[in-house]
């Protein structure tokens, strides 16, 4: 992913029509600063829009520290510092449930980690989307057959009861119930990789690390100074206000369709170039909140 944006940011550079600033913080009213250099500091003049991309307040592990106390000498990292590990762990424990907590799993998993060194402490269970039932040209078809199945359910449970009996959510473990629906999407075949993963700690969410032991809500589990834990907790999908998309010079980006941020923000560029009612713009994308 880094590559591709890369060779598109060269591409962008080269045609002129880009200036780029990076290591920089937005500070309003066209005006940003470096953040390596404190007396750098730049100003534009906004000839048409502003798009800001920071409403949603998207989190990953990397960028906070995590909001449970952790114990000196105790091994915590972050997903993407997992690949950097020189040293093999005595166990590995994945802090977390949603989509980033699944792909640290994977992800030791594909490095051939036996499944039974690795715990997931898991808060609560979601339901899962299944990508090939996102993949374009479905997509439409998929949707319009969910639309039925909404139509027949009487209760919320009795729906997710249909969903997953013609395929449109799934679930880990076929005998605890999910209470959350986070967009979490799997591939059939990782659904299998993930079940691999026994050792699943449903205790509520973590308290703190201590040398010995992980404090949980409804209990606690021993750990040491030999295991590797990886935070996988942050706040992904925020619950913010729906605001209008379009704001006189400023776009603010927001999902126009559910679990779709990146063909969201597509339509939104479509729109813009393509119509010039600002009214008629909203009303063409309307945020759906998360």
């Amino acid at each position: 992913m880094l590559a591709y944006y890369e060779r598109v940011l060269r591409k962008l550079l080269a045609s002129g029509r880009l200036q780029h600033f990076p290591m920089c913080e937005y500070r309003g009213e066209g005006e940003f600063r470096s953040l390596v250099e404190p007396e750098q500091r730049y100003r534009v003049s906004v000839h048409k829009k502003v798009v800001d991309a920071t409403y949603m307040k998207v989190q990953v592990p990397s960028t906070r520290p995590p909001k449970y106390g952790v114990s000196a000498g105790i091994s915590l990292v972050p997903p993407n510092e997992v690949p950097r590990v020189r040293e093999p762990s005595s166990a590995y424990v994945i802090i977390g449930a949603g989509k980033t907590g699944m792909d640290a799993v994977l992800f030791l998993l594909g490095q051939g980690v036996d499944s039974q060194r690795i715990r997931w402490v898991m808060p609560s269970d979601a339901w899962l989307l299944d990508r090939n039932q996102l993949q374009p040209g479905r997509l439409s078809s998929d949707v319009g057959s969910q639309l039925n199945l909404f139509a027949q359910a009487n209760s919320l449970k009795e729906l997710l009861v249909l969903l997953e009996e013609h395929g449109g959510v799934l679930r880990l473990d076929e005998r605890v119930w999910p209470t959350k629906y986070r967009c979490a999407t799997v591939t059939t075949g990782e659904l299998r990789e993930l079940r691999r993963v026994k050792n699943v700690i449903r205790m509520g969410r973590v308290v703190r690390i201590e040398s010995d032991e992980i404090v949980l809500e409804k209990g606690s589990v021993p750990t040491g100074a030999g295991v590797l834990h990886v935070d996988c907790t942050a706040d992904g999908l925020a619950r913010r206000p729906a605001r209008p998309v379009f704001e006189g010079k400023k776009i603010t980006l927001q999902s126009l369709f559910m679990c779709q941020p990146a063909f969201s923000a597509a339509v939104i560029a479509r729109v813009e170039s393509r119509f010039q009612d600002e009214s008629q713009k909203n009303e063409l994308c309307q945020a759906v909140p998360h």
